[in-house]
C-alpha cells in the first residue's frame, strides 16, 4: 500500500510539474508574439505583397506561370500567410481578452471585498452601540424609573440623569439597505433591530427626567404662576396619575428592549 501511495505522490508532482512547464511555455509562446508581434505582421504583409509578383515570374528553378488560373495560384501561394497572420492576431486578441477578464475580476473582487469590509464595520458600531450605549443605559434607567414611582408623592423630586448616549444616532447614520445585508440570519432579525431603535428614541423622549418635566408637581414650578391654590392641587394631582402611567410602563418596554438587545448581541457577535 505504500509503494502504491509513493507512486501516486510521484504521479501527482510530475502532473503539477508538467501543468506548470506547460503553462510557462504557453506563455513563452504569448510573450515572444507579444513582443514581435508588429515584426511578423509586418514581414507576414510584405510576403502577401511580395509573393504575386515572385510568384509570376520564371525563376528557371521554380516556374508558376504554367499552372492555369493565375488568381488560383496567387491565392494558393498567399493563402498560408494569411492564415498565420489571422491565426496570430486572433491568439493574441483571445489572450488580452483572457488577461482583460482576470483583471476585470480582480477589480470585482476588490470591490466586493471592500464593500464586505464596510459592512463589517457597520456591524461592529451597531454591536458595539447595543452593547456598551443602550443596554447599560436602558438598565440604569430601570432603577431611576422605580426610585421615582417610590417617591411619586415627594412633590420635590427631580430625576437629574439625561442619558444623553441612549439615542439612535449611530443607527441613523447608515441606511436600511446595508443593515438588511448584515442582519439576515434570520427573518425577523432586520425587524428586531429597527424595533430596538424605535423604542430607543420613544425611551429617550419618556426618560424619567423627561416625563417628570412634562408632569410638573413642584407648587413652585413657573406654570402653576397665576393660578389658585385649590386649582395647582387638582392640576398636581392628575400630573402625578399621568406620570404614574407612564413611569409603570417604561419599565417593562425597557426590559422587553434590553432582551431584545443581548438577542441580536449574541446572534452576531
Amino acid at each position: 500500500m505504500s509503494k502504491n501511495l509513493l507512486r501516486f505522490g510521484y504521479a501527482t508532482v510530475l502532473t503539477i510539474n508538467y501543468n506548470r512547464q506547460e503553462k510557462l511555455n504557453k506563455d513563452k509562446i504569448y510573450i515572444f508574439f507579444r513582443e514581435n508581434a508588429f515584426i511578423i505582421i509586418l514581414l507576414n504583409i510584405l510576403v502577401i505583397i511580395i509573393s504575386p509578383w515572385l510568384f509570376t515570374r520564371n525563376l528557371g528553378w521554380i516556374d508558376f506561370t504554367k499552372t492555369g488560373e493565375i488568381g488560383d495560384t496567387l491565392g494558393g501561394i498567399t493563402a498560408p500567410f494569411i492564415n498565420v497572420l489571422n491565426a496570430i492576431l486572433i491568439f493574441l486578441a483571445f489572450k488580452e481578452q483572457r488577461n482583460a477578464n482576470i483583471l476585470l475580476k480582480s477589480q470585482v473582487d476588490f470591490e466586493k471585498n471592500k464593500d464586505i469590509e464596510r459592512l463589517k464595520r457597520i456591524r461592529n458600531l451597531i454591536l458595539y452601540d447595543l452593547e456598551n450605549r443602550i443596554k447599560p443605559n436602558a438598565e440604569a434607567i430601570i432603577p431611576e424609573t422605580k426610585d421615582c414611582l417610590d417617591k411619586l408623592n415627594d412633590d420635590g423630586i427631580k430625576v437629574s440623569t439625561d442619558h444623553v448616549e441612549f439615542n439612535d444616532k449611530v443607527y441613523l447614520a447608515n441606511n436600511l439597505t446595508d443593515y438588511n445585508l448584515i442582519f439576515n440570519k434570520d427573518n425577523s432579525d432586520l425587524k428586531t433591530l429597527i424595533n430596538i431603535y424605535s423604542r430607543v428614541n420613544f425611551i429617550f423622549k419618556h426618560t424619567p427626567l423627561q416625563i417628570s418635566r412634562k408632569y410638573p408637581m413642584d407648587r413652585e414650578n413657573m406654570v402653576f404662576n397665576g393660578i389658585t391654590e385649590e386649582e395647582k392641587t387638582r392640576v398636581i394631582e392628575r400630573n402625578k396619575a399621568k406620570k404614574k402611567i407612564e413611569l409603570e410602563r417604561l419599565i417593562p418596554n425597557l426590559e422587553s428592549l434590553i432582551s431584545a438587545v443581548e438577542e441580536l448581541i449574541e446572534k452576531y457577535k
